[in-house]
């Protein structure tokens, strides 16, 4: 995978993310023409601590926090078949025996989580659910 490819990947991952505060029932400001770049710079800044390094044996890959008990999701080739998958988060903080929770081969998407900690993700990115 080139560069560009994972550059714009983590673009889409860093869209999807954006849709966290909406799920979490947090109003976004009204789009308008002197606010829709502000916006969206601000939702990216929001949510861009959520969006997470998958490392494996064979390969990097991204995902995203959809709650703040550890739960990632990615893409399944990122982490098919892989004995050892490690989480790193913006912080610089890695999770290195992150397990694999649910997938779904044919539509590209796994879910995986990180060994919980006493006090949660709560600053990390995860959204508090």
């Amino acid at each position: 995978m080139t560069v560009a490819e994972r550059v714009r990947r983590l673009a889409v991952l860093a869209l999807l993310a954006a849709q966290i505060p909406l799920l979490t029932n947090k109003q976004l400001p009204a789009a308008t023409q002197e606010t829709t770049g502000t916006t969206w710079v601000k939702v990216l800044q929001d949510t861009s601590p959520a969006i997470v390094v998958i490392e494996t044996e064979t390969g990097l890959g991204s995902g995203f926090f959809v709650n703040s008990n550890g739960t990632v999701v990615t893409n399944h080739h990122v982490i098919a078949d892989a004995k050892e998958i490690t989480i790193k988060l913006s912080s610089g903080e890695a999770y290195r025996r992150a397990y694999l929770l649910s997938k779904d081969e044919t539509r590209d998407i796994d879910t995986t989580g990180i060994p919980s900690r006493k006090d949660g993700l709560e600053g990390s990115g995860a959204p508090d659910r």
